[in-house]
């Protein structure tokens, strides 16, 4: 008897398990669709159509819808479904904004704690941004372009930096995708990091501030063609 209680209790565990890779699998999927633009801003996701594309159960999608609109990057309305959230110069100007401030403001101790392991990282996490660049995938460059700034940020931050960094993850994800694409037409996306290492490197806070804020601006100036917020559309 206590074998087979064990069996349904590890069987139990399994099933949670699967269904938590299960839904992992499809918000990750739904993701990278939204940055790649393959939804639009504003676009309604049918749930039983991406049930029928990726041949699961409702379950895992309906958590991974779930998730996206825990990460801002959809919204979902009781008897209306889920739709790709919008974008529109206010909101993104805020986010950026708070953006700004969580990744400047410890810049004192981040450059007193960083150690070269760290920033060896970062050398890798911007070498294989080149790569993306030159192969064109560009949904790894935004992933990898904000694996970046994602992972400089908890070196040395708060707690209640990182759970606000988390909470505007997914926005800041897609006005980052929408800044790289704008960026990348003219620049290397890659290469725009290069001076926020290089200060890191030789411990200049100051400098490491001011490229930050130069480099957070370059996204910004790129929202400024953003539409102004409007109505949801009721369709």
């Amino acid at each position: 008897m206590t074998g087979r209680r064990d069996e349904e209790r590890l069987g139990a565990v399994m099933r949670e398990v699967e269904n938590k890779l299960l839904f992992e699998s499809v918000a990750d999927t739904v993701r990278r669709a939204i940055l790649n633009g393959d939804f639009r801003p504003g676009e309604r996701l049918n749930e039983v159509s991406i049930s029928r594309t990726l041949n699961l159960s409702r379950g895992p999608i309906r958590e991974a819808l779930r998730q996206l609109e825990q990460e801002g990057m959809i919204t979902l309305v009781p008897q209306r479904g889920a739709r790709v959230a919008e974008v529109d110069q206010r909101e993104a100007l805020a986010a950026l904004a708070i953006r700004e401030l969580l990744e400047t403001m410890a810049a004192e101790e981040l450059c007193q704690v960083i150690t070269l392991k760290q920033i060896d990282h970062l050398r890798g996490v911007t070498e294989r941004m080149r790569r993306a660049e030159r192969d064109r995938e560009f949904v790894e460059l935004v992933s990898l372009d904000f694996q970046f700034h994602r992972d400089l940020l908890s070196i040395a931050s708060t707690d209640t930096a990182r759970r606000t960094w988390t909470i505007l993850s997914g926005k800041l994800m897609m006005f980052q995708s929408i800044g790289d694409r704008t960026f990348a037409q003219s620049f290397s996306v890659s290469d725009s990091h290069w001076p926020i290492i290089d200060a890191l490197e030789n411990g200049d806070a100051k400098r490491f501030r001011r490229t930050m804020i130069g480099h957070i601006e370059e996204n910004r100036s790129s929202v400024l063609g953003f539409p102004e917020p409007s109505a949801e559309d009721d369709d």
